[in-house]
C-alpha cells in the first residue's frame, strides 16, 4: 500500500468541522487520479480502529498484506493500491483498539456493490463520457420562464403496492383492504403465497402484518409477521451459479434469500448456465419474469411449511392466483380460484373463475366465505371429494 494521500489539508479541516460537504468524492474507492498512477485510492472513516487493512480479489482477501494509513485524530485511513482495478471485489478489515475485536465490513462509500446475499463492495469508476454537448448549449432556452416545465409528484397511494392477485395497476384499493379486515373479523387465517422476496414485500406493501403467515420467493422462504420471524426452508443456489451468469453478461439480475431472478429473454442463458455447471436447479417463468430455485421448491411446498406451522390442512384452503407460478399451490388447496385476468392456462385448471379482475376477484371469493363459508356456491366449484366421487360414476 503506498502512502500517497488525496485529502489535503482544507479536507481534513472541513472533515473535522462537520462541513465537508463532498466526502463522496474523497472517502470510499475511487481510481486513482492527479499523477498517483494505476491503481485505486481507499479512504474509510474507522475512529476507534486500532489497523485497517482493504481484503479483496487483488490479495486473496489477506487481512496483512494491504494496510491502510491513519491520518491522526480525524480517524481516516486511508491509502494506494496499484493492484486493484474497476471491477474488483473488497472489503476493509478492521481491528479494535478496544479488546482487539476483527471484523470485515462493507464500504459505506462505495461506488458499487454485489448483489446480495454476497455483501462485498466492488471497485468501480463513475466516469461516463457525456454526448450531449449540443442539448446543453441550447439549456437556456428551454429552461426560460417561457418554456413548459416539467412537475414530478410522489403517490402516496403507491404505498400500497401489493402482489398482482390483491392489486390493480400494482396498488390494492380500499374496497379489498376492507374486505381483508372482513374475513379476518370471522376468524379466518390468511396466507400470502408470492415470489416476491421479503425485502420487496417490507419496503412496498404496509398491509404485511395482516397476513398470519407469508410465503415468499416462491416457496423458499417462510415468515411469521407476528414475530417478524423468517425461515429459509432450502439451500441457496451456489454462489457459482450466480457468477457465472454476472460474467456471461445476464441482464436484470436480482437475489433474495434463495431465489435468483431475472427476465425474458434470458432464460436462455439461465438454462445453458444450469446446465453447463451441472446443478440440480430449476426455473419457474412467471409473466416475464426467469426465476431460479432449488429443484422441488415451489409455492405448493412453500404453503405445506405454512400450514404445518398453523396447524391446518390443506382440504382447508381456498387458494386464488393469476399466473404461471400459481399452478403447483393451487393443485393443492381445497378450492382453487383464478381471477378474471388470469392466464388462460390456470383459468383452464381451477375450480372457479371469479368475474372481477384482480382485487375486485379477491372481493367475490371474500364475500361468498363470509357470507356462507362457500356452502351456497352456485355451482360455482364443488369439493374435491365430490369431484372424484362424480369421476368414478
Amino acid at each position: 500500500m503506498l502512502p500517497i494521500s488525496s485529502l489535503t489539508e482544507q479536507d481534513l479541516y472541513l472533515f473535522n468541522e462537520g462541513s465537508h460537504v463532498r466526502l463522496y468524492e474523497k472517502l470510499g474507492a475511487r481510481p486513482a487520479e492527479g499523477g498517483h498512477g494505476p491503481g485505486t485510492d481507499f479512504a474509510i472513516w474507522a475512529p476507534n480502529a486500532e489497523r485497517v487493512w482493504v481484503v479483496g480479489d487483488f490479495n486473496g482477501w489477506s487481512k496483512t498484506s494491504h494496510p491502510l494509513e491513519s491520518r491522526g485524530p480525524s480517524g481516516i485511513w486511508e491509502g494506494l493500491l496499484p493492484e486493484a482495478a474497476p471491477g474488483a471485489r473488497y472489503k476493509y478489515h478492521l481491528v479494535s483498539r478496544y479488546n482487539k475485536y476483527e471484523v470485515d465490513k462493507t464500504d459505506p462509500f462505495a461506488f458499487r456493490t454485489e448483489l446480495p446475499p454476497q455483501t462485498a463492495s466492488v471497485v468501480w469508476d463513475l466516469h461516463y463520457d457525456w454526448q450531449d454537448a449540443d442539448w446543453m448549449r441550447e439549456r437556456g432556452a428551454r429552461q426560460s420562464l417561457q418554456a413548459p416545465i416539467a412537475i414530478y409528484e410522489m403517490h402516496l397511494g403507491s404505498w400500497t403496492h401489493c402482489p398482482d392477485e390483491l392489486a390493480h395497476d400494482g396498488r390494492v384499493c380500499a374496497e379489498t383492504l376492507e374486505m381483508i379486515e372482513k374475513l379476518l373479523a370471522t376468524g379466518r387465517k390468511l396466507i400470502l403465497v408470492t415470489g416476491r422476496t421479503m425485502d420487496d414485500l417490507s419496503a412496498a406493501f404496509f398491509a404485511l402484518s395482516r397476513f398470519h403467515r407469508v410465503v415468499a420467493e416462491n416457496g423458499a422462504i417462510l415468515y411469521d409477521p407476528g414475530t417478524r420471524q423468517e425461515r429459509v426452508l432450502c439451500r441457496p443456489p451456489p454462489e457459482e451459479f450466480l457468477d457465472t451468469l454476472q460474467t456471461r453478461g445476464v441482464r436484470w439480475l436480482s437475489t433474495g434469500r434463495v431465489i435468483i431472478s431475472t427476465r425474458q429473454p434470458e432464460e436462455a442463458a439461465v438454462l445453458a448456465a444450469i446446465r453447463d455447471l451441472g446443478m440440480e436447479l430449476q426455473v419457474i417463468l412467471n409473466r416475464g419474469a426467469v426465476m431460479v430455485l432449488p429443484a422441488g421448491i415451489n409455492k405448493a411446498t412453500g404453503l405445506l411449511a405454512a400450514l404445518d406451522s398453523l396447524g391446518l390442512s390443506a382440504h382447508a384452503v381456498v387458494g386464488i392466483g393469476d399466473a404461471e407460478n400459481d399452478g403447483a399451490f393451487l393443485n393443492l388447496c381445497e378450492c382453487s380460484v383464478a381471477v378474471a385476468n388470469a392466464l388462460f392456462a390456470l383459468k383452464e385448471q381451477v375450480d372457479w373463475v371469479t368475474r372481477g379482475d384482480d382485487g375486485a376477484g379477491v372481493g367475490e371469493v371474500i364475500e361468498e366465505l363470509v357470507a356462507n363459508d362457500l356452502e351456497d356456491n352456485h355451482g360455482l366449484w364443488k369439493p374435491k371429494d365430490q369431484q372424484e366421487r362424480e369421476k368414478d360414476d
